[in-house]
């Protein structure tokens, strides 16, 4: 941690405050103190790279649209569910207009708000995101890959959420059946695809 703060000050006093590059140091002890658990920190901290990339790079600059989406993140682990929401939303309408709709990081954008919606009890408006991330993932990445998996699960969680059990059971036993032959009947990833 020490080392970082002595870069970052080093970076400070020779490019600025506000310089992309110093903005990379920033971040850096932002995820440092996300994992030590200071959370307070943290989010001033992506608040500063988000501010700042914002203003050196423009609000629908790549590397903006990445700093919204980690103060999503941060906003999500202090329980500021309204701030993951917004910070995430325009990270995805970033990533859409500047890379596509079917780039693997829009899906995941698109992914992460689809279950900040269903962690708010909002099914029906997750239910097409949650589709069309399924959807990119298997044009990318093909049925069974991890990815493709995982949001198979998060589709059938839905569903199941919106009482359309049909489909939400097919889908979790295609879960099932995907993890099972990645790993075998006893990995704790098949495990986890049993209880759901």
């Amino acid at each position: 941690r020490q080392l970082l703060r002595r870069a970052l000050d080093g970076r400070q006093a020779a490019l600025g405050p506000g310089d992309p590059k110093t903005l990379v140091y920033v971040s850096n002890l932002a995820s440092l103190a996300h994992d030590r658990g200071d959370l307070a920190t943290a989010l001033a901290l992506r608040q500063r790279v988000y501010g700042g990339r914002a203003s050196a790079l423009g609000a629908n600059h790549l590397k903006t649209l990445t700093a919204a989406h980690d103060l999503a993140r941060c906003c999500l682990a202090q329980n500021d569910l309204a701030g993951a929401l917004e910070h995430v939303d325009t990270a995805l309408k970033g990533r859409e207009a500047q890379l596509g709709k079917d780039h693997k990081d829009t899906l995941y954008t698109a992914g992460n708000l689809a279950s900040l919606l269903s962690d708010q009890g909002d099914h029906a408006t997750a239910l097409p995101l949650e589709r069309r991330v399924l959807a990119g993932r298997e044009a990318l990445r093909g049925a069974e890959h991890p990815h493709t998996l995982l949001a198979v699960n998060n589709l059938a969680r839905t569903l199941q959420e919106l009482d359309q059990l049909d489909e939400a059971e097919a889908l979790y036993h295609r879960a099932l059946a995907g993890e099972e032959a990645r790993h075998g009947p006893t990995h704790p990833a098949t495990v986890a695809a049993v209880w759901n």
